[in-house]
């Protein structure tokens, strides 16, 4: 089953050959059309995100490794990747030109916790900080990254946030000695299995 992006992807370039060779259907060259037309109005997000240490006064301690029970900001960068510009959604029934908007959001899956949410209008890039409270065990709570896009079906993207992988990074950034602690961590499947 092809999502939107993936489809978007597959047929850049050469919709008649997709539809010619993938699904083994031809197309009047007017409908090719129009599937053109209406795939590039559908908005592609690309994501990067950061999490930084932060005291209890939100001052953000760039150089520090992240505390276990400790406080952080998640930096979100997007930026569409398609070049329709109109923000305007297709909805028949919506009583007027509704914008397409998305969802940030950060839980822990682990205690059904959400941590922090943030809704996100923007035509081409936008870049969002989010104050986060850190799980108490980064080795069995894992915390998530959505962004949910509330007009489409389809475009939703969900990201682990490996906080013990991203203590390796601060410490090798900074050359700061692995922590014993670390060097012992065993995951509980590997052991079972």
């Amino acid at each position: 089953m092809l999502y939107i992006p993936q489809l978007i992807h597959r047929i850049r370039g050469d919709i008649k050959g997709f539809f010619d060779n993938e699904v083994r259907h031809r197309l009047p060259h007017e409908d090719l059309v129009e599937i053109v037309k209406a795939l590039e109005k559908v908005p592609l997000v690309e994501m990067k995100y950061s999490v930084t240490a932060t005291n209890h006064q939100e001052e953000i301690l760039d150089r520090e490794v992240l505390e276990e029970g400790g406080d952080a900001i998640v930096s979100v960068n997007l930026r569409r990747t398609n070049k329709y510009n109109r923000q305007f959604v297709s909805a028949s029934n919506f009583p007027k030109p509704k914008e397409c908007s998305w969802f940030l959001l950060i839980g822990n899956k682990a205690t059904n916790e959400l941590l922090a949410m943030k809704r996100i209008a923007f035509k081409r890039y936008a870049s969002k900080n989010l104050q986060i409270c850190l799980p108490r065990s980064f080795v069995n709570e894992q915390l998530s990254i959505i962004l949910m896009c509330d007009s489409y079906l389809g475009l939703d993207q969900e990201y682990e946030i490996d906080l013990n992988k991203i203590n390796k990074v601060i410490r090798a950034k900074n050359n700061l000695p692995e922590t014993e602690q670390e060097e012992e961590w065993v995951d509980p499947e590997e052991v079972v299995a």
